[in-house]
């Protein structure tokens, strides 16, 4: 079992760097900067040579299924047609350690819209679900905003963090009734992260 993010980190680049028309890919964020906690996530830029964004993505996938224990993975898709970002999340690893992996082209080789990228709801709120609940457990002010949003989808709004917490509980739940059966597995873990750092179930 990988136990640290800088091991996610430099196994997918291994993984990337087998496709000859990638140029390096490179890190980004915060693992960069060595600004690391629990919760970080991992940030991984790529240059493709001669690709569109939406031809690198399809590329992206089948090397990150075929090379690592995917569960899903989710366009950001609030981002194009300016950013080409697709989120990988893995077995085995805590929840929050999810793959963001950006292509970067000149805009003549971007490709991918809002309407023509695959779009699976579940898979969209199963991946903003871990991320709001770091920044609950950061108390992150500057994302307050964002978390009070994604609760307020599911239960009335909420007033500080302690009811946000509180929120992400039933918002689950509403996620977990509409999911199909090959979701199980991380929604599991998901009730098991938010019992561990929250003591809720």
């Amino acid at each position: 079992m990988t136990t640290t993010q800088s091991q996610v980190a430099e196994a997918v680049l291994a993984s990337l760097t087998t496709e000859s028309s990638f140029a390096q890919p490179f890190l980004r964020g915060s693992l960069v900067g060595g600004d690391v906690d629990e919760y970080a996530d991992i940030d991984i830029g790529l240059r493709p040579t001669a690709l569109t964004d939406t031809a690198t993505v399809a590329r992206v996938v089948d090397i990150m299924y075929s090379h690592h224990e995917v569960e899903f993975h989710d366009w950001a898709r609030s981002l194009l047609p300016e950013a080409a970002v697709v989120s990988f999340f893995l077995r085995d690893v805590p929840i929050f350690w999810n793959v963001d992996l950006e292509v970067v082209v000149p805009e003549h080789f971007r490709t991918a819209t809002r309407e023509n990228v695959p779009h699976d709801p579940t898979a969209h709120d199963l991946k903003i679900w871990p991320i709001a609940l770091k920044y609950s457990l950061r108390e992150s002010v500057l994302h307050m905003d964002d978390v009070t949003r994604f609760v307020s989808r599911y239960e009335r709004c909420a007033e500080g963090w302690t009811e946000l917490r509180q929120g992400l509980r039933t918002a689950l739940r509403a996620i977990e009734s509409d999911a199909g059966e090959h979701y199980s597995p991380f929604i599991s873990r998901c009730w098991d992260t938010y019992e561990s750092h929250v003591g809720l179930r």
